[in-house]
């Protein structure tokens, strides 16, 4: 298959993601924990796809146990910020800021990795401070009691997202591309046991049934399951196409093609509003990630 075809559909799977997240929202979620029961689920589906590409070669050393249950830290708290933004506040912007993270692991190539820094990167970072600023007054248009809650949140998502793909990008540096499935997978299981954790925090008292959190359990356990094979498949296209295209093409494609998806999403089947603010941000949004990516 042509690998250019791969970047549309590995951008659907990590669609299909997002957008499952939104419908259990404001579907089938019945409680305040419930959204940690449903991520709990999604990630120990991910670890459980991940565990059965692993190689019995793979070498289950320090360093990767370490670096990838820092990985699944940040990857809970960017999870768990973006949820709480979807809740709260736009998840158009949001879907925005999360492809916009992608200026962190190319600082950290800048500063630790001694990788070239162009002209065009310095005015994508401009447009990356302008697509705050605006997600800032976005935050405030309808003057909700949640705007500086989301704001915040959407701050610890971005960064956090951020570190992650750092993390994953060291560790394969390191290890020259080996050990990437099993790294994922101890991943997503720190994340599922984090949630698990925040879940048990959370859950109402009493015993314990699905139907408490969730309107519907076979609901609950398809959107659960279809989210974690979706973000599993998305990034194993995502392994496969690094090796393969141009990092200068793939990202602002898939980052942008991702942000576009996400808010027309949003925006049609969701039915979030349209302003001014909003559309301001997600174009410069996509200005950003089209100079940083290239």
């Amino acid at each position: 298959m042509n690998d250019f075809i791969l970047i549309p559909i590995a951008v659907l799977f990590f669609g299909v993601n997002g957008t499952l997240t939104r419908l259990f929202q404001l579907r089938y979620q019945k409680s305040k924990a419930g959204i940690f029961l449903y991520q709990t689920l999604f990630c120990f589906v991910a670890f459980v796809s991940y565990l059965t590409q692993s190689t019995k070669s793979a070498d289950v050393s320090l360093f990767t146990i370490g670096m990838a249950i820092g990985m699944g830290i940040a990857f809970f708290l960017a999870l768990f910020g973006f949820a709480i933004c979807f809740e709260t506040g736009s998840m158009a912007i949001t879907s925005v800021v999360i492809n916009l993270s992608l200026i962190i692991p190319m600082i950290y190539s800048w500063v630790f990795l001694s990788e070239p820094i162009y002209q065009k990167s310095i005015f994508g970072l401009m447009l990356l401070a302008v697509t705050f600023v605006l997600s800032a007054f976005s935050s405030k248009e309808k003057g909700k009691h949640g705007s500086t809650k989301w704001f915040l949140f959407l701050l610890m998502g971005f960064f956090a997202n951020g570190m992650s793909a750092v993390l994953q990008k060291q560790h394969q540096i390191q290890l020259h591309g080996k050990n990437a499935a099993l790294f994922m997978a101890i991943g997503y299981l720190t994340a599922s046991l984090l949630f698990a954790l925040f879940f048990f925090l959370k859950k109402e008292s009493g015993a314990f049934h699905v139907k408490t959190y969730a309107t519907s359990k076979k609901a609950f356990l398809s959107v659960s399951i279809l989210s974690g094979i979706s973000v599993f498949a998305g990034n194993g296209i995502l392994m496969i196409l690094s090796s393969r295209v141009n990092g200068g093409i793939l990202y602002p494609c898939l980052n942008g093609g991702l942000c576009i998806l996400l808010s027309f999403i949003s925006i049609v089947f969701f039915r979030e509003k349209f302003t001014l603010p909003k559309g301001l941000s997600i174009l410069f949004g996509l200005c950003a990630i089209v100079l940083l990516g290239t």
